[in-house]
């Protein structure tokens, strides 16, 4: 399973007693990763905190690329699909598990084309926070 529809994962927020009215707020950071969801309950709900956590780990596997692609990662922040120009950087987030191809029928279906939360025709972020992690990344001094 890669991520639950928007009414599924509300459904599974709900079960899981998220505050009603941050679901938005988790959808647009999550976008329906049941396992985040759960491990977004052991912080009480508190987006910051897995936020923080999830950085670390991101910084540490974009750190051995930052130097050499940082205008390539920009593009791919901006547009995930660039990706495919990139072949070295392609396989790279891959194999981390930091995007995912989204056209292959394993998936169930194909989600629509949505750059907020940063899917698009061929790719897309493990989950949106994945995209605003390594865009702070790409943004500090």
């Amino acid at each position: 399973m890669w991520n639950l529809d928007k009414e599924s994962f509300y459904e599974l927020l709900d079960e899981l007693g998220a505050p009603s009215n941050e679901r938005e707020e988790i959808w647009k950071n999550l976008g329906g990763n049941p396992r985040l969801a759960i491990m977004l309950k052991t912080y009480r709900w508190d987006l910051t905190k897995l936020e923080n956590d999830l950085y670390r780990s991101i910084k540490v596997l974009i750190e051995p690329i930052i130097t050499k692609f940082k205008k390539e990662l920009r593009e791919i922040v901006e547009d995930v699909d660039r990706v495919l120009e990139y072949e070295y950087l392609r396989n790279y987030l891959l194999e981390r598990n930091i995007i995912t191809p989204i056209d292959r029928p394993c998936l169930g279906y194909t989600p629509s084309v949505d750059h907020e939360l940063g899917i698009g025709r061929h790719y897309a972020w493990q989950i949106p926070l994945y995209r605003k992690l390594v865009q702070r990344y790409l943004e500090e001094p």
